[in-house]
């Protein structure tokens, strides 16, 4: 991870059983190492994030929210750091009620999206 990951969060990832290594200032930077540190000791690289597995997985956030307010949601906002969370639950959410809004609000640059996706089947 970045050395600028917040503590709170490199520590929960310990506390779930990993090796935490911070290095680098950047992503890419802190991915690259990972890369490389992986393929030198024979172990795979999980992308925390872009890889449609995760994805897939972060969609079941999104069939929770439609299960236990179904036809009751005309706005999604999701708040999380990164836009890939976001696509995973709204992915899910748009393809079983296409009508909803799904809103990113992304604290870390103080910034809200607006995320309109177009599903088609």
């Amino acid at each position: 991870m970045p050395v600028t990951t917040p503590e709170i969060k490199w520590r929960s990832v310990e506390k779930l059983g990993a090796t935490v290594v911070l290095v680098w200032d950047s992503y890419d930077e802190a991915q690259a190492y990972s890369k490389n540190r992986g393929e030198e000791e024979g172990r795979a690289f999980i992308p925390p994030f872009d890889h449609p597995d995760v994805i897939i997985g972060q969609g079941t956030v999104g069939m929770e929210i439609v299960r236990h307010m179904p036809n009751h949601i005309t706005c999604n906002f999701c708040t999380c750091g990164w836009r890939w969370a976001h696509s995973g639950i709204a992915a899910y959410v748009k393809r079983v009620a296409p009508k909803v809004c799904c809103c990113l609000l992304s604290i870390q640059f103080n910034l809200t999206f607006y995320f309109q996706m177009d599903y088609h089947t």
